[in-house]
């Protein structure tokens, strides 16, 4: 019949389950990105009343709370940027 190239089942089952758990991976990881980033803006706003409220030793501690959630963030933003790149790459190998 037709020239169509055909691929080695294995490989096929190989890359859809490498796919369906990259997707779990960057599912979960936006799932926790979405927590980080809620619970940074809740820090930001107990600190902005902190801060009205005149308590500064409090409020020095939540600014390094709010540092350590934009860390956390900018973690998960690169693990899953890890996760799609070794994806696209495992991609290139077929």
């Amino acid at each position: 019949m037709g020239a169509l190239p055909i691929q080695d089942r294995s490989t096929s089952h190989k890359w859809e389950a490498n796919l369906m758990q990259a997707a779990c991976f960057l599912e979960r990881l936006g799932y926790l990105r979405f927590d980080a980033e809620a619970s940074r803006a809740k820090l930001c706003v107990d600190l902005q009343r902190t801060v009205n409220a005149g308590q500064q030793t409090r409020a020095s501690d939540l600014r390094g709370l709010v540092c350590a959630k934009e860390t956390e963030k900018v973690t998960l933003d690169r693990l899953a940027e890890a996760v799609w790149d070794r994806l696209i790459a495992s991609r290139r190998r077929l």
